[in-house]
């Protein structure tokens, strides 16, 4: 169940290109448009209007001029080379420059130059990106994604304007709100890549199992394998992103065992040729709606901080930084050494709807029987106590020492326990007698106000041994 984010392997080269034509421009001394632009004068041709207006982006006026609009063109371009491709990064330089030019002639002069006008449709982009993205605005429509972002750019471009001219400077405020507006417009319309812009999110078919379990064998073989045996059982709640006839990603959940209205995220990762296009934040966005669809109040997502022996990195580490930063994902838990010593089980939550009524009271009454050991999943060497519930309050710290014993025999590193936390709450006595510490919990697991706590027992020769 993880999310595969892999870091570009090219450069943003149309980036690059025209960051050096306005070095070359401005070292040849061409940082004003009266002469090098006079030829493309629109007032006296004005089907040459949209060659001065592209022709701008070009040219500056002094350093601070070129290396603050070289800044900021390097950091908004690049992103969006990489996540729209070098042709959509052409088209909103051109559909921009056009707009904001036209947008200044008519309402002041032709006296402007410099990458601005397409730094600003670039920042509307991506201030249309963020509210998209954030929780609040998630359900939004995207008319009214739009309408914040253009509250939020143009206001920006008023502060700018009132500090340019407070300090005795002119700045293009025509041609930065038409620039804003070009990239909003692109936004608005639907444009770029992914499933919610054109490109099918669909259930997943017998005839998709090959070319998906190719995308997750080619990240992970163990996921290949546990993935494999799956979609052998059942492909429900299995869906697939299609661009061009190939498969560009896959995600779905299972529904769990220990509640009708919960959910794990299943494998969800993204062909290595379709990354950085923004394809794994819109399958989450799908993939919410088939949740909500279903029933499910919550979806957690399970993943590890497993080092790769070969490389030396931690390569779930993308995917952690996605879900906590582009989903805004809650961290519920993290279980030192779950998987293997040294690699961790890191549990996240995303709320499909709010909770409805008073929480369930915690257990009252129940207390846990520790009746037998098992393997615990996807773990090597990690063990779990099997459990039952009993009217009576029955000193338990006996059977736990017994199945430490048969852990301890197995050449076990750790055993876990995980109940319901009024359970938890009622079997702490025993518990801690024996020897487990408290680890954590995942908060509203079995219904609204019952969380999953976890016990941990780190044995002898671990570095979190108790």
């Amino acid at each position: 169940m993880q999310l595969s984010l892999k870091n570009p392997s090219t450069y943003p080269l149309i980036t690059i290109i025209i960051g050096a034509i306005c070095l070359i421009f401005f070292a040849f001394s061409l940082a004003t448009p009266d002469g090098f632009l006079a030829a493309l004068d629109p007032a006296r041709n004005w089907i040459l209007a949209p060659l001065y207006f592209v022709g701008t982006n070009f040219l500056h006026l002094n350093w601070a001029h070129l290396l603050i609009n070289l800044s900021l063109w390097g950091i908004l371009a690049s992103q969006y080379e990489w996540q729209e491709g070098p042709l959509n990064l052409i088209g909103i330089v051109i559909v921009a420059s056009i707009f904001g030019g036209s947008l200044e002639w008519i309402v002041n002069d032709l006296k402007f130059s410099g990458l601005s006008i397409s730094i600003f449709a670039l920042l509307a982009i991506f201030v249309f990106d963020w509210l998209s993205e954030h929780p609040y605005f998630f359900d939004r429509s995207r008319f009214f994604t739009c309408a914040a972002a253009a509250v939020l750019i143009f206001l920006f471009i008023g502060i700018e304007a009132v500090i340019a001219y407070s300090g005795g400077y002119k700045t293009a405020v025509a041609a930065h709100v038409g620039g804003a507006m070009a990239g909003l417009f692109s936004k608005l319309g639907g444009r770029g890549r992914g499933p919610s812009n054109g490109f099918p999110f669909r259930p997943m078919r017998q005839d998709d199992v090959g070319p998906v379990l190719d995308i997750i064998f080619d990240f992970d073989e163990d996921d290949g394998e546990e993935a494999e045996e799956s979609f052998e059982r059942s492909l429900d709640h299995k869906f697939v992103v299609e661009i061009d006839g190939r498969i560009a990603g896959m995600t779905g959940f299972s529904i769990d065992d220990h509640g009708s209205d919960i959910a794990w995220l299943s494998w969800t990762y993204v062909h290595n040729d379709f990354k950085r296009q923004g394809i794994a934040f819109q399958m989450m966005q799908s993939i919410r709606g088939e949740l909500e669809r279903a029933g499910m109040r919550k979806v957690f997502i399970a993943t590890s901080d497993y080092i790769c022996e070969e490389t030396g990195k931690d390569i779930y580490k993308p995917a952690r930084t996605f879900y906590e930063n582009k989903l805004n994902a809650t961290r519920e838990i993290i279980v030192q050494d779950y998987y293997g010593k040294g690699e961790s089980k890191y549990v996240y939550s995303l709320p499909v709807r709010d909770p409805m009524g008073a929480p369930v009271p915690q257990g009252d009454g129940f207390y846990p029987l520790f009746i037998e050991l098992l393997e615990a999943d996807e773990s090597e060497g990690g063990y779990v106590i099997g459990w039952d519930e009993s009217e009576r309050a029955l000193d338990q710290t006996g059977a736990l020492l017994s199945l430490i014993d048969q852990g301890r025999q197995k050449n076990a590193h750790a055993i876990f326990v995980t109940m319901p936390s009024g359970l938890s709450a009622n079997g702490a006595t025993s518990l801690t007698a024996a020897g487990f510490r408290q680890v954590g919990r995942i908060t509203d697991y079995y219904a609204f106000g019952v969380d999953d706590t976890y016990w941990a027992y780190y044995f002898e020769g671990n570095a979190n041994a108790a």
